[in-house]
């Protein structure tokens, strides 16, 4: 024993420093070399035969014959599983030859440790292609679960369920494999349906496809394997499973269920089919997705597609041009039955027949400022001309200019959108927001003035009209101009001799989530609740929590509530919602929506002892954003590169002085002029810092001249900083790039643009304001944000914020600004979409 132990010792040795030198030169690039060398092994000469040595060796050469070693060593030598892994691993553990499969398995017999050791080959879905081997045996299970570990170590991208699952048809008649499949199913539902024909015909095979359906975010997967009839034709609930799938599609990606090339909803017969298509058109169309137009040719042959591109030119009309120049003949559809498409046609053609200056609008074109008073031409009350002149540069007549002609267009606009059968809703609509922002920001531009002058514009109107200047307003509004308005609207209700029942029924409870939940910022909650009687407090409050599963597509409304929850102060009414999200958390279908409002109220200090909250399951833990390791926030060629992105008005003008200023003169950064955009690059420090940034006045073109600089370097932004209004965010946001990992958008114009943010950086962490900003904060902020960066040391966002305060807590809007780890909507919204992906 001694002298085998001695002989062991001495073979581990000799084959470990072998191994150790082909790792060197794999490593230094002498593959070719490597796998020529001959292996000494002199030292197993009189251990194995002749004959064992020509069964192994014969035409297996250099790191391949190491492996081959290895394995007949702890053959013979009876090593263990540790030996063997010291033998035929490299320094990281893995084994890098790929010809393992040469390997003799009738004349080596190796049991559980031979597939282990596959597993930890550079090819370890062998382990699963000759699962047949062993899958009578004890382990088996326990391989499985070995193989999927290891893939999950090694942080491989493709999915391990396609290695197991596209041979479960070898071991399906096991008793493990049922077990096998229902873990697939929670982890990669693709993989469960691409080989449900291998277990079709099992009895649990429907309960699985039934439990995947139950999930909206496998819809997709369930229509894409339902492009012949015939799939899911052995399962009993076939009809049941694809409708769930259908109804699940045509709320989250309805687009997708139009154009699927299969047909599939088509073939399909059951109740309620028409009114699923019927839907997926409207939510198409209301969406309004960028390139739904642009992919009209894949809808175009479908029974539907007349009555869609009537709808979609109905709700913006600007896409009549699109449908000129791509030759989808305008001619067709001046035979409509609906009287708006032919209209918004005729408006089109003399639009393009009359020659016009610059429009003062915002898009540049006379064509979307007419179409927004579109309605107005239809019924005979405005001409295409006067339209035109409403919007030209030095006309007289022009509006929007002084506050006083600002409060006019934004009741004009009002009157327009509440009209039946409104054309250019989309357009109406967003004109609608962003003059209700300008009034808002006309009035925070008078915080100076007496409130008598600084509100004499919105003296006349009514208090809906002043309910809904302030919900469209949320993201530019101060808190007196909130107060201000808030006053005048209570007060209007007073004279009116209304409740605030009435007034809300009267908007159509018209985003009433987002007025309770900037009530509650501004602590002016219990005023307006107490405009009403007992009873409709409890409905409005009941309501503000309920029924949330219907809004999972609408994420603002869903934020809005956990926002609330986390900034209420009323002792009361926080008392009431708990209640209310703790019966709804009961019920089975709601519980991650409101086991993550629970977990906002378990994150208060007043509700942290609550014996209720206290028992709530982890995984309803909100993320924690507090740090971002430094090495998450430099390119491959070790630069931190910025875009900040400014905005051609009053304001990015003043802005952007304002922000050079930081960087001017100071001898650790230099600042390079570049015509249409500026250059700031870091001089001192432990890492380079890149700062890039349009002129104001080149707010297009700047920023394409910045992408193509990007491009040639091979470079992304990683910080990306929006300074301008929230009107302008969208154009910020669709520049956002998939690594940012700090996103700066001031108010963000809203959670809907937050969701935007994480669809395009699910890293991102985001910084932003309750209301607007101020430079004043803005670039001392994000200089010190800058030289931390610079520092290369990671970023934590409590210590950072602490420096923050004590620098700037003496200016007053400081309060309003919201680091990432305590952006309540943020946090949500990631742990939402997290959980509803793993669901």
């Amino acid at each position: 024993n001694k002298k085998l132990e001695k002989e062991k010792e001495a073979v581990i040795g000799a084959a470990q420093k072998e191994a150790a030198d082909m790792h060197d030169e794999i490593k230094d690039g002498e593959m070719e070399k490597s796998d020529e060398k001959e292996v000494d092994d002199s030292k197993i000469k009189g251990i194995l035969s002749q004959e064992k040595k020509e069964i192994f060796f014969n035409g297996i050469k250099g790191k391949a014959k190491i492996l081959a070693k290895a394995l007949v060593l702890m053959s013979v030598l009876s090593l263990g599983e540790g030996d063997a892994l010291k033998l035929v691993s490299t320094t990281d553990g893995y084994l890098k030859d790929s010809k393992i499969e040469k390997i003799n398995k009738e004349k080596i017999s190796l049991g559980k440790d031979y597939y282990l050791l596959l597993i930890k080959s550079d090819e370890p879905w062998r382990a699963m292609e000759r699962i047949n081997e062993y899958k009578n045996e004890p382990y088996a299970f326990e391989i499985i679960q070995i193989f999927l570990n290891d893939w999950e170590e090694r942080h491989w991208s493709d999915s391990p369920w396609d290695e197991i699952l596209n041979n479960i048809d070898k071991f399906i008649d096991q008793p493990y494999a049922q077990k096998v499949i229902e873990m697939g199913a929670e982890n990669d539902s693709y993989a469960v349906l691409e080989n449900l024909n291998k277990f079709i015909n099992y009895p649990y095979a429907e309960e699985i496809v039934k439990k995947i359906s139950s999930n909206e975010s496998n819809a997709a997967n369930i229509v894409y394997y339902a492009e012949s009839n015939n799939y899911y034709k052995d399962l009993h609930g076939e009809t049941d499973i694809l409708k769930k799938a259908f109804e699940d599609l045509a709320d989250a990606e309805p687009f997708s269920l139009l154009a699927d090339e299969h047909n599939t909803i088509y073939y399909e017969d059951f109740t309620g089919r028409q009114e699923i298509i019927n839907k997926a058109v409207n939510n198409t169309i209301k969406k309004h997705t960028s390139g739904t137009i642009y992919n009209y040719d894949s809808i175009i042959n479908k029974p539907f597609a007349k009555e869609f591109i009537e709808k979609m030119i109905v709700y913006d009309p600007l896409q009549i041009s699109w449908l000129q120049e791509n030759n989808i003949k305008k001619l067709d559809l001046r035979h409509s039955d609906n009287a708006n498409v032919k209209a918004l046609i005729n408006i089109d053609d003399e639009l393009n027949n009359i020659k016009h200056g610059y429009s003062e609008h915002r898009s540049g074109t006379i064509k979307e400022p007419v179409f927004i008073l579109s309605k107005k031409i239809i019924d005979g009350s405005l001409s295409v001309n006067r339209a035109i002149e409403m919007f030209s540069y030095g006309n007289s007549n022009s509006i929007n200019r002084s506050a006083g002609s600002k409060i006019n267009y934004y009741q004009y606009l009002r009157e327009i959108r509440n009209t039946p059968n409104l054309a250019a809703e989309y357009l109406v609509s967003s004109e609608l927001r962003e003059a209700a922002l300008r009034l808002v920001g006309s009035i925070n531009e008078l915080h100076d003035e007496p409130d008598v002058a600084r509100f004499k514009a919105v003296e006349n109107l009514k208090s809906n009209e002043i309910y809904e200047l302030i919900v469209e307003g949320e993201d530019e509004v101060f808190t007196s101009t909130f107060n201000g308005l808030f006053n005048r609207m209570v007060e209007k209700m007073r004279k009116e001799n209304i409740g605030g029942k009435e007034m809300l029924e009267g908007v159509g409870e018209y985003k009433f989530r987002t007025f309770i939940k900037m009530s509650a910022s501004f602590n002016r909650l219990n005023e307006f609740l107490a405009t009403m009687g007992k009873n409709y407090q409890k409905e409005l409050l009941k309501k503000f929590v309920s029924d949330l599963e219907k809004e999972r597509h609408n994420l603002s409304e869903v934020a809005a509530v956990a926002d609330t929850l986390g900034i209420l102060e009323d002792k009361e009414i926080l008392n009431r919602l708990k209640s209310i999200i703790i019966d709804e958390y009961e019920k089975a279908d709601n519980q991650i929506l409101y086991g993550l409002f629970a977990s906002v109220l378990k994150g208060r200090k007043d509700t942290e002892k609550d014996s209720w909250f206290l028992k709530l399951p982890e995984k309803y833990e909100l993320p924690n954003l507090e740090k971002i390791s430094a090495e998450k926030l430099f390119n491959k060629d070790g630069s931190n590169i910025q875009q900040h992105f400014f905005y051609n008005d009053k304001d990015g003008l003043a802005s952007f002085e304002n922000f050079l200023a930081q960087y001017k003169n100071n001898k650790d950064w230099r600042v390079e002029e570049r015509g249409k955009y500026i250059r700031i690059i870091s001089v001192e420090g432990n890492k380079k810092v890149e700062i890039f940034t349009n002129k104001p006045a080149s707010e297009e073109g700047g920023p394409e001249e910045i992408e193509k600089i990007f491009k040639e370097r091979n470079v992304q932004s990683i910080v990306v900083v929006h300074r301008g209004h929230s009107f302008h965010t969208d154009k910020t946001i669709e520049k956002i790039t998939s690594i940012a990992k700090i996103v700066s958008l001031g108010s963000c114009g809203g959670y809907n643009n937050i969701d935007k943010v994480l669809q395009k950086s699910p890293d991102a962490h985001i910084l932003s304001t309750k209301g607007i900003g101020t430079m004043l904060i803005n670039d001392p902020l994000l200089k010190m944000l800058n030289e931390d960066i610079k520092s290369g040391n990671d970023i934590n966002w409590q210590v950072f914020w602490r420096k923050a305060e004590r620098k700037l807590g003496n200016n007053e809007n400081f309060k309003n600004y919201i680091p990432p780890h305590k952006n309540l909507g943020v946090l949500f919204i990631k742990a939402y979409k997290n959980l509803k992906k793993d669901e």
